[in-house]
């Protein structure tokens, strides 16, 4: 829908009623040695088992990031294996892709079998494939969804 029109002295009573932006959290700039990450406030990028991960003031939460370079292989050669790949695996659902901003994205959801879920997003972008896992320890929440997206949408390669 088109923005309401108002006139230059309602915005600025809206502005001037408005939460000065001193109050609001600013996102953090993580980067690693391919991503910059704009994060949420709060959270820290960690190295686990060779992945990164982003961690959080939410124990329930974690979301892994992945950079994998593609040498030079069609990207759509490359999703069509990923597709089979979550085809043949038990663990892992293809879901409806969502609206992330990216050109095309496939998103399916892991489960571990420790109660756990993952959300992940994947991406084709300059030769590499992109990979976000949002992954809640029990159900996955708004919060977590919000956080997730965030990540997704603010996530750049260097």
């Amino acid at each position: 829908p088109a923005p309401p029109t108002t006139s230059p002295a309602a915005v600025e009573v809206r502005e001037s009623t408005s939460r000065p932006a001193s109050t609001s959290v600013q996102p953090t700039v993580l980067v690693t040695q391919d991503l910059l990450v704009e994060a949420p406030h709060g959270f820290q990028l960690k190295l686990v088992d060779d992945t990164h991960q982003l961690i959080g003031p939410d124990p329930n939460l974690k979301i892994h990031l992945g950079v994998d370079p593609l040498h030079g292989v069609d990207p759509q050669l490359v999703a069509g294996e990923m597709r089979r790949l979550i085809e043949s695996d038990p663990a892992l659902v293809e879901t409806p892709a969502g609206e992330w901003g990216k050109p095309i994205t496939i998103d399916y959801v892991e489960d571990p079998g420790d109660g756990s879920k993952v959300a992940w997003v994947t991406w084709f972008e300059a030769d590499r494939q992109l990979s976000v896992g949002c992954h809640s320890r029990d159900a996955e929440t708004l919060a977590h969804k919000a956080t997730c997206r965030s990540v997704i949408e603010n996530l750049t390669l260097k």
